[in-house]
């Protein structure tokens, strides 16, 4: 059984921090998610999710709602489920999605929640269909820039 990550900016192929996943990538493929991507300005990109209507609000979330168009260009990675909580938590780490839970038992298995950084890990769904992890800022920065994709910034 596999499990699968959506990576839109450093952890794409090809990027910086993509040898953080490739170990535990078993394939990958183009897709997109419905949302806006942000250059931070700080060598990375940042994503927020559009919510369905009726949706759950962000638990944490100290900005305002995820916008409700556009869509985020990237690469849906599968991951054996035997490596996912591994992987995980190694992404944790890199994205700086502190659960406010730590006492849950494997990443893995952590529900989406209140987190203490500034990013969240969350579920979402490519408009293949195929549900994913993915990480998603709880504040937009306001010296951020909307941006179509992420390919030719400098990367940190």
């Amino acid at each position: 059984m596999l499990a699968t990550v959506f990576a839109y900016g450093t952890l794409m192929p090809g990027h910086l921090r993509w040898g953080l996943i490739a170990p535990f990538a078993v394939s990958n493929r183009p897709a997109r998610v419905d949302g806006h991507l942000y250059d931070t300005r700080r060598g990375w990109p940042a994503a927020r999710f559009t919510r369905p209507l009726g949706a759950e609000p962000i638990v944490g979330d100290r900005d305002h709602p995820s916008p409700t168009a556009g869509t985020i260009p990237g690469w849906l990675v599968d991951v054996a489920s035997d490596s996912v909580a591994t992987l995980l938590a190694q992404l944790d780490e890199v994205e700086g999605a502190v659960l406010a839970d730590s006492d849950a038992p494997t990443p893995a298995l952590r529900p989406p929640g209140l987190v203490t950084g500034d990013y969240r890990r969350t579920r979402v769904r490519a408009q293949d269909g195929t549900e994913a992890w993915a990480y998603e800022a709880l504040v937009v920065g306001s010296d951020w820039v909307l941006v179509d994709h992420w390919s030719t910034q400098a990367e940190n």
